[in-house]
């Protein structure tokens, strides 16, 4: 066990002291930059709200001139719920208000039932807000109708019915004098958050961009891990092989310490940003230990791959080819920097078996089956191919 802690720390000492190795961790840390900035300087100036009307009485036309007027809320017509619920899950939406078909009948009959359905993903910001406005104003319509009702009512009944001038005159009053209570029962689904599929150009909450500043930093340091695996290359080389069999360290101890100081490598300098950035954000410890954890994982993933290649090349010179290569397939159509295409059904069953696609199961959806797997098989295979195979 000593000289597998000997070795894991003359492979930290190596990587330390190459500066072309630093130059790339820096650069996977700058892109993670991205996300973070980006949020913070967003400017919101209202919040997008799909509307979906099922109702096409005159109270359900009104009720929508009336949330219209809101300042800070921008309306969408949507026609299909699934259409509208998909573009909620990806952040394009904050939220959905349904005006059910039953809408402008109860408000007719002065009845007072359930007459909108509000989604909802659990990440927005304004549940509390959205459930409010369109109460009062459901509230204000409905009490509004219901006291002109009842007017007209006793009016009639003394002679004396309302002309046209005369209600639009009390509906004013109306308008000017009603006490906005809630008394309105909504239906409120809080929807699952697919942000597996994000929409470019959603930065969603401050969790979710401090996911997607992981995902940026993992899908760099690629090049990194590549080009850092010259060291299976000398590995392989008789003298080196030698000597080490004669200090009776096996090549699969070798290979598995050198590998172990490249994961903390990547991990501690990850750990670093996320940290700085988790301050930032106002992100809790525990959601920051929580991805350092995960991408821990991913970077014994990538290291196995890396493994798996190196033990098959003799030249360094190609770990720089096949660096840009590997981003392509990882990080780009695994879906860690866009989301990938719906049409694209069969890649994205297949996609999953690549690291950058189970980082981001892992981070955005909860499925870390994958990505526990595949780091155990993808270092397994890498190590015993990277010992047993010489020159």
């Amino acid at each position: 066990m000593k000289w597998f802690f000997h070795l894991f720390a003359m492979r930290i000492r190596a990587t330390w002291k190459m500066p072309l190795l630093w130059c790339l961790l820096i650069l996977s840390g700058l892109l993670s930059v991205v996300p973070v900035n980006a949020y913070l300087n967003q400017t919101v100036d209202t919040i997008p709200i799909a509307l979906i009307n099922l109702d096409q009485g005159p109270y359900a036309e009104e009720f929508i001139r009336e949330i219209s007027s809101f300042d800070k809320i921008t309306f969408i017509n949507e026609v299909q719920l699934d259409e509208a619920q998909r573009r909620l899950s990806t952040g394009k939406y904050e939220g959905i208000v349904v005006i059910l078909d039953n809408f402008s009948e109860d408000i007719s009959n002065a009845e007072f039932r359930q007459m909108l359905t509000i989604y909802i993903s659990p990440s927005s910001s304004v549940t509390s807000f959205l459930s409010e406005v369109m109460s009062e104003k459901v509230l204000e319509i409905w009490a509004q109708e219901y006291m002109i009702q009842d007017y007209q009512a006793l009016k009639q009944e003394a002679g004396t019915p309302l002309g046209e001038s005369a209600i639009q005159q009390l509906r004013m009053e109306i308008d000017q004098g009603i006490q906005k209570e809630e008394y309105m029962v909504l239906d409120i689904h809080t929807g699952s958050v697919d942000l597996t599929q994000t929409d470019s150009g959603q930065l969603g909450s401050a969790k979710d961009v401090l996911k997607q500043s992981v995902l940026y930093y993992a899908s760099m340091t690629i090049i990194f891990v590549f080009i850092s695996g010259r060291w299976v290359i000398d590995l392989r080389q008789n003298s080196i092989g030698l000597r080490m069999h004669s200090l009776g360290i096996t090549p699969a101890l070798s290979v598995l310490a050198s590998s172990t100081a490249m994961a903390i490598f990547c991990t501690g300098f990850l750990t670093l940003i996320i940290t700085l950035f988790g301050i930032m954000l106002k992100i809790p410890s525990g959601i920051v230990l929580g991805l350092i954890g995960t991408a821990f994982l991913y970077f014994v993933s990538i290291i196995g791959l890396a493994l798996i290649f190196t033990s098959f090349v003799k030249e360094s010179t190609s770990l720089l080819l096949v660096s840009p290569l590997a981003i392509l397939i990882n990080s780009l159509l695994g879906g860690m920097f866009y989301p990938l295409p719906e049409w694209a059904i069969t890649w994205q069953k297949i996609s999953v078996i690549l690291p950058g696609r189970m980082l981001k199961l892992a981070i955005f959806s909860g499925q870390y089956l994958p990505l526990v797997l595949g780091a155990a098989i993808y270092l397994s295979v890498g190590v015993l191919l990277a010992s047993r195979i010489r020159e």
